[in-house]
């Protein structure tokens, strides 16, 4: 009986075998369209699947996007080595965008080691297959002239190609060229041609570059010799208002740089009779909240001075009008001058804080040696107003012994430091009633004081060398970047 059993169940599986296939048991050949299909429903395991199998068969599009997955650790683990190796398969069979990617692996040491020439080679190749990205990637190599010689005129024409297919990033280094003169013919209407195209696609270095050419009046139209003044003021606030258009849209993205030109455009106010300090605040605290330390200064000088505080460099025509809006508050003042001075260095904030500390500013208990020491430390980054402070006191006696060599050593080495700021063309220029002081008591001092003190006081000049060493950064309150 257990026999016959065993021999139906072999006839039964010969006979099995024996049945042809049918279209339902054979073997689905997966396709490019699966794969991609599985990749964009986010299905990683069944795209990674699908990849493999193609990119080993040879497809060009497969190695790309199985590099991609590697690359990015989708459907696998993470492995940057092997996808270099499948981006380099499918570069190799002319796959664009995996030859653009060379180019990048090449130029960061992603996957590959590091290496510029290679870089170079891809985006060259990509370039000339006609890829924006790469055309502007090249451009840049031959601009700064890594990893050959520089050529500048040839960037331009590589900035031109993948300007024109509208990439911004182009676009905007071809209007720089044109402004700055470099590798092309200085042409500032071309510039703001090409900056306009990259702004109005979003781009807030584009847009900051056209605040600035706008508030320079660079490109723009010039009035005319026998325009009246009336004329000429209509044009320069038609420019003004052009200038913070463009900052404003650039500012609103979060550039920093564009929320403070907007704020100093508005408290120096150039944006007309309507706008002015309540405005630059608004830019300076969004500057502020970004770590700018001249934003978290200027905060501090409008809680500092109440709501009939002015810009420093200029009268209060119009205290309504000029006011901040923020209320006298020497706590908030102290606080963003702190801020400013401590986390920053930056210059202006220490002498602010030093004040505090010596007049008792703020909810501090008045304290000579600390705004000794705050202003030594600003005059060790060779500070005049720092300078001035230090010679005051020691001309007074206010908080260390009076001692008039010291003075005349400080108000000397303070009308040095703003002699060499008149002369230097990157410098802002001097204060002059700060000159007018510094050069009153130097000659008070030395005209009321004996040879020996004199001689003395010029030793301690030309032996005093700054203590600092370092880069302080942009010092200046207002500044055109």
């Amino acid at each position: 009986m257990k026999q016959r059993a065993y021999l139906s169940l072999f006839v039964a599986a010969a006979l099995s075998l024996s049945i042809p296939m049918t279209p339902a048991f054979a073997q689905v050949e997966v396709t490019f369209e699966d794969a991609i299909s599985a990749f964009n429903y986010g299905d990683n395991d069944l795209a990674n699947k699908h990849f493999w199998k193609l990119a080993g068969q040879g497809d060009a599009r497969a190695q790309y996007y199985l590099a991609y997955m590697l690359d990015a650790g989708l459907g696998t683990g993470q492995d940057i080595n092997g996808a270099a190796g499948w981006y380099k398969k499918s570069a190799e069979q002319d796959f664009l965008p995996a030859v653009v990617y060379m180019g990048y692996i090449y130029s960061q040491g992603r996957g590959v080691a590091k290496d510029e020439k290679e870089a170079f080679k891809w985006y060259t190749r990509a370039a000339q297959m006609g890829d924006a990205i790469a055309q502007n990637n090249l451009a840049t190599m031959l601009l700064v002239g890594r990893p050959y010689a520089k050529n500048a005129p040839l960037a331009a024409q590589w900035f031109l190609q993948s300007a024109m297919q509208g990439n911004m990033r182009a676009q905007y280094n071809l209007a720089t060229m044109y402004r700055t003169g470099d590798g092309v013919k200085r042409n500032y209407p071309e510039a703001r041609r090409w900056y306009s195209f990259a702004a109005n696609q979003g781009d807030m270095y584009a847009q900051n570059a056209l605040g600035y050419m706008f508030r320079k009046s660079m490109g723009t139209e010039r009035p005319a010799p026998d325009a009246t003044p009336e004329q000429k003021a209509a044009m320069e606030l038609a420019d003004k208002n052009q200038a913070i258009e463009w900052y404003r849209r650039a500012a609103e993205q979060g550039h920093m740089k564009s929320q403070m030109a907007l704020a100093i455009m508005y408290e120096l106010g150039e944006a007309g009779p309507d706008k002015g300090s309540n405005e630059a605040v608004v830019w300076y605290f969004s500057a502020a909240r970004q770590g700018n330390e001249k934003a978290m200064h200027r905060l501090g000088y409008f809680y500092e001075r109440g709501p009939e505080g002015c810009p420093p460099d200029k009268p209060c025509e119009n205290p309504e009008r000029e006011g901040s809006g923020l209320p006298k508050d020497d706590k908030e003042a102290l606080k963003w001058y702190r801020k400013a001075a401590e986390e920053k260095n930056y210059t202006p904030s220490i002498i602010a804080l030093a004040r505090f500390y010596q007049n008792g500013m703020g909810g501090l208990r008045a304290d000579s040696k600390k705004a000794l020491d705050l202003f030594n430390k600003a005059a060790n980054r060779k500070d005049p107003v720092a300078m001035v402070e230090l010679a005051g006191m020691y001309r007074l006696g206010a908080g260390v012994p009076r001692d008039n060599v010291r003075a005349l050593q400080w108000y000397g080495l303070a009308y040095q430091a703003l002699q060499d700021q008149a002369n230097d063309p990157k410098s802002m220029p001097p204060d002059p009633d700060l000159e007018t002081e510094a050069t009153k008591w130097r000659i008070y001092l030395r005209n009321n004081m004996s040879k020996n003190d004199i001689e003395n006081a010029s030793r301690l000049i030309n032996s005093w060398r700054p203590t600092f060493v370092g880069n302080t950064g942009d010092q200046s309150l207002f500044y055109d970047k």
